[in-house]
């Protein structure tokens, strides 16, 4: 059988997300990473059924959305890199870990997990020993 996924609409997805961030106080005023405990019972609650993905694949939304759009970017960072304390004032950003790790407040964030930082709060991150591979979106331009 062909794969024929089933899809919502944005409107759809979005009044799910939301109703969904309530009921886990989901707060996008504060950073947010896969490895809070509220994330991980709501990743649970996000999973898309058998019958929207192909045999052999498991796929979640993550509890956040760009209403303005994005920006995508890759990094990478050497190991045991520092990037000090900043913020984006332009608005949202999600990083995705694809490989390595960084440290965040204690929290060590490695492949596939994530971090939501909203605009305008300050943050900053240790790249692990094994250095890190990063995918960005942001809601700004960081060309210099």
């Amino acid at each position: 059988m062909a794969f024929n996924p089933k899809h919502l609409s944005f409107a759809e997805g979005k009044k799910r997300t939301l109703e969904l961030m309530k009921k886990h106080k989901v707060d996008l005023a504060a950073i947010i990473t896969s490895q809070d405990s509220n994330m991980k019972a709501l990743q649970k609650e996000l999973v898309v059924g058998d019958k929207g993905i192909p045999k052999g694949f498991v796929k979640w939304q993550l509890p956040l959305f760009f209403p303005d759009g994005c920006l995508n970017y890759f990094s990478y960072g050497a190991p045991n890199a520092e990037v000090g304390e900043h913020s984006h004032d332009e608005g949202q950003q999600l990083r995705v870990i694809m490989n390595g790790s960084i440290s965040y407040k204690g929290k060590v964030l490695a492949q596939g997990d994530w971090m939501y930082v909203p605009a305008g709060m300050k943050y900053s991150f240790t790249v692990g020993p094994q250095g890190v591979g990063m995918f960005y979106c942001y809601a700004c331009c960081c060309w210099v």
